[in-house]
């Protein structure tokens, strides 16, 4: 019974971790823009810190438990009691590491704040449970799926409708929550070709999980050709099997989830 029981736990941690073994996830460990190098940078640089720390306290209270122990139940070992110049530099070495990590983050903070002159203008409306995607400048409007060209700088002006949101591609830019009321920003400049994954990092009801959506990054060739695309009447179905396909769509199974 024992041994089952280790079994199936082996087996129950195995598949946890084979979740996280997609090449295709999104993470921030692989920035594809300034903004998220710039995030990833101060992370590691924190984290850096934080672990030399650690080292450090550690080795010394391992030190002074092996080093200041009572080595048999007759002996007392030597009592101290404060010690000025210890205290001093206990005091001011967090101080500087403090004053360090702040610089560096608000520095950081401030570069993130920045908007480029001639960013592509993108309103972003969050929804319960879609986002819409508003193109001011072009007068497109989609859902779900964001296109930006290469190296073009975008800021984007995030509304909610309901509940609170946050707006959120890992590998382009940092979280930004979408609060109703109030307008929030996020931009960023992509760097790389591809389609990167987003997700709603706040949850906002109990269909959370379709708060999902795409970021296209593609030449500025591409996106033109794009914009032009949405700008186009919508085609409405002309012949019979056409019409026939439109029908099955709406009454099958297909738009319980294709619905925008």
């Amino acid at each position: 019974m024992r041994q089952s029981i280790t079994l199936v736990f082996i087996i129950l941690a195995l598949s946890a971790l084979n979740v996280g073994c997609s090449p295709n996830s999104p993470t921030w460990l692989n920035p594809a823009s300034p903004n998220a190098t710039m995030a990833t940078n101060l992370f590691n640089f924190i984290f850096t810190v934080a672990v030399i720390v650690f080292v450090v306290v550690e080795a010394l209270l391992l030190y002074s438990v092996l080093r200041f122990r009572r080595k048999n139940e007759n002996e007392m070992p030597a009592q101290i009691h404060g010690n000025t110049k210890m205290e001093i530099a206990w005091t001011l070495a967090p101080a500087l590491v403090l004053v360090v990590v702040f610089g560096f983050t608000l520095q950081t903070l401030t570069a993130l704040d920045e908007v480029p002159p001639g960013a592509l203008q993108v309103k972003v409306t969050a929804r319960q449970w879609w986002w819409q995607v508003e193109y001011v400048e072009q007068g497109v409007i989609t859902a779900n799926e964001i296109h930006l060209p290469i190296n073009q700088a975008v800021n984007f002006s995030l509304e909610g409708v309901d509940v609170i949101h946050s707006f959120w591609v890992p590998e382009l830019g940092g979280k930004t929550d979408v609060v109703p009321g109030k307008i929030n920003k996020n931009t960023f400049r992509p760097t790389k070709l591809g389609t990167f994954h987003g997700q709603c990092a706040e949850f906002c009801g109990v269909a959370h999980a379709n708060m999902r959506f795409t970021v296209v990054v593609e030449s500025a060739e591409d996106f033109n050709k794009w914009v032009a695309d949405q700008k186009k009447d919508i085609a409405i179905p002309a012949s019979d099997l056409a019409k026939q396909g439109e029908q099955e769509f709406l009454k099958g199974v297909c738009i319980a989830c294709h619905t925008l």
